[in-house]
């Protein structure tokens, strides 16, 4: 991948790189995150990026969601959700995330210049998606044609250290993309971490 080479987006666009490859699978683009301080506090070097990048860390990652349907039966997606499970048989965390879709090798990924709605500009580490949009109703799940669902991935920092309230991340595994519920209602809107990973 060479760095160098920026893309610009604009903010509403986010799927421009939209493709149905068959009547199964769907392709589009995600703004997975961008390095530095984010809203999770944690700090992202740009060594990390770098080291992921190197090991295709993306490659063959999941995506996730939890697909539900709301009182009025139209299809949404969650969060990062789970539920504990009290039975005679003891306690248990059941995850209601369940695959969608993958990261594929050939995920053209790429540093694309983004702007937040702040009017801010952030170089966002974007790779493409295939989601299995025929076979479970996850599209039925969408914002609107452009804009899909919010992102949050799923990592563990594997080298970490800690500067005040932050903890800095010079290396880190992906174990998922989570498909997070995008929404005018506030009380429905999941926010990612990373302003636009859509």
């Amino acid at each position: 991948m060479d760095s160098t080479e920026l893309k610009n987006i604009n903010v509403t666009s986010k799927f421009t790189k939209f493709q149905v490859i068959n009547k199964d699978f769907t392709r589009c683009r995600c703004n997975v995150f961008y390095t530095g301080r984010n809203r999770n506090y944690s700090d992202i070097t740009e060594e990390a990026l770098q080291k992921f990048i190197a090991r295709k860390g993306y490659a063959n990652v999941p995506v996730v969601a939890h697909l539900m349907k709301d009182d009025d039966g139209n299809y949404r997606v969650g969060g990062h959700d789970g539920k504990i499970v009290i039975s005679n048989e003891g306690i248990e965390f059941v995850d209601e995330c369940v695959p969608f879709g993958v990261i594929p090798e050939d995920c053209n990924p790429s540093m694309d210049v983004i702007t937040e709605k702040s009017g801010e500009q952030r170089k966002y580490f974007s790779v493409d998606l295939i989601l299995w949009t025929h076979r479970y109703p996850i599209m039925e799940a969408s914002y609107n044609d452009e804009i899909y669902f919010n992102q949050s991935m799923e990592i563990s920092f594997d080298d970490y250290s800690y500067d005040q309230d932050y903890i800095v991340v010079n290396d880190f595994s992906m174990s998922a993309l989570c498909l997070l519920n995008k929404s005018q209602k506030s009380s429905e809107n999941v926010e990612p971490c990373f302003e636009s990973s859509m």
